[in-house]
């Protein structure tokens, strides 16, 4: 019954209330202006016009917009008994202030006019009232939406770190033990284990930083990516004795950013290592300065980014059932920066690889001063 009940109310549009009662008034208005005041002056017909005609019009256009925004039909119910309030509240009025009047015989027929003018007047009111409660009540239940996401993301948080995490490194731990206990084939299947284990912590850890992001305050300040950068390349070249690293930095460049600014380094300096094919890996990096915008690129000489991943990358991640989450870390990253209000490019490096470029805003001279302090 209750789905019966639901579709026999979806037959009507969501503001019919609002179009019964507006077009009612708007009947009502065309009749008192034709009887009434077609004999006055211009001003006089024209003023009227507006009140008791335009008026009601104007609310039936509202009615046509509120039906095709995102409210629900509950929130414009409010606005419609919103609007019918406020010309009952301008009726009693006018009645109560017309009661001498009426005890002294008139009737209410006679009044017409009047209660046409008023109810237009009270109806405006209430309409307008009405639309901002209806959106106070859809922000109300966006607030208790985004507040038991962010429980959600924060409980997947905890989850991951505490689990997940310490899952791993037992699983890592045990992997190492067996190192001296297995044969040539066997530690071909352990450096296997220990290459997927390294890879599942580095997408835990790029999904908690994911999802820290999305759950808290930006809190952006000026921040020096010289330094941010500089400490993630030192890390790198740590990481990866092998590799080469080459970097051409500016000194002393504030960014608006925040304390995640070094997972966008380190994503971009492992990928161009860890996906790199080349017998010697070279990875050039630097940092320039623009009027408004301070620029990192990250070249490497491996085999490059698909031009059909790129774009997948860099806005959604790799996603679907067969998804390994490779993918994920460009992701993070645009994420980032997209939040640092900066952009994320892919280029082809010459003769060979990728060079990812990275676009920040500069933090502008007040604020650069107070963070140096």
């Amino acid at each position: 019954m209750f789905g019966a009940e639901r579709r026999w109310g979806d037959l009507f549009p969501r503001a019919t209330g609002i179009y019964l009662v507006a077009g009612l008034l708007a009947v009502g208005g065309i009749i008192t202006v034709a009887e009434e005041y077609v004999g006055e002056d211009i001003l006089t017909v024209l003023f009227y016009t507006f009140m008791d005609i335009a008026l009601p019009v104007i609310v039936l256009g509202v009615g046509v917009y509120l039906s095709r925004t995102s409210l629900s039909r509950g929130d414009i119910t409010v606005a419609t008994l919103w609007f019918i309030g406020g010309i009952a509240v301008l009726w009693t009025l006018y009645t109560w202030a017309s009661l001498p009047e009426l005890l002294a015989g008139d009737s209410l027929v006679s009044m017409r006019s009047q209660f046409v003018l008023y109810g237009n007047l009270g109806g405006a009111v209430g309409i307008v009232a009405g639309i901002n409660r209806a959106r106070a009540r859809q922000n109300e239940r966006l607030v208790e939406r985004t507040s038991a996401q962010q429980d959600t993301l924060e409980f997947i948080n905890h989850l991951l770190r505490h689990n997940v995490l310490n899952g791993l490194q037992v699983i890592n731990g045990y992997a190492d033990m067996l190192e001296g206990h297995v044969d040539e084939e066997g530690q071909q299947l352990l450096a296997r284990i220990d290459e997927r284990g390294e890879h599942m912590t580095e997408l835990v850890d790029n999904v908690r930083v994911l999802m820290r992001t999305l759950s808290e305050e930006l809190n952006l300040r000026p921040t020096d990516v010289s330094s941010v950068l500089g400490s993630e390349l030192a890390v790198a070249q740590s990481a990866y004795p092998d590799a080469t690293f080459e970097a051409d930095l500016e000194a002393d460049v504030l960014v608006i950013a925040n304390q995640t600014l070094g997972a966008v380094f380190e994503n971009l300096l492992v990928n161009a290592i860890k996906h790199n094919d080349a017998d010697e890996k070279h990875v050039r990096v630097t940092l320039t300065t623009g009027e408004e915008t301070a620029t990192v690129c990250i070249a490497d000489n491996g085999p490059g980014i698909p031009e059909s991943h790129r774009q997948t990358y860099l806005q959604q991640g790799e996603q679907g059932a067969s998804s390994t989450g490779e993918g994920l870390g460009l992701y993070l990253v645009s994420t980032l920066v997209d939040q640092f209000g900066g952009s994320v490019v892919t280029e082809d490096n010459e003769p060979r690889g990728t060079v990812l470029v990275v676009e920040l805003p500069l933090a502008d001279a007040s604020s650069a001063a107070n963070a140096r302090r």
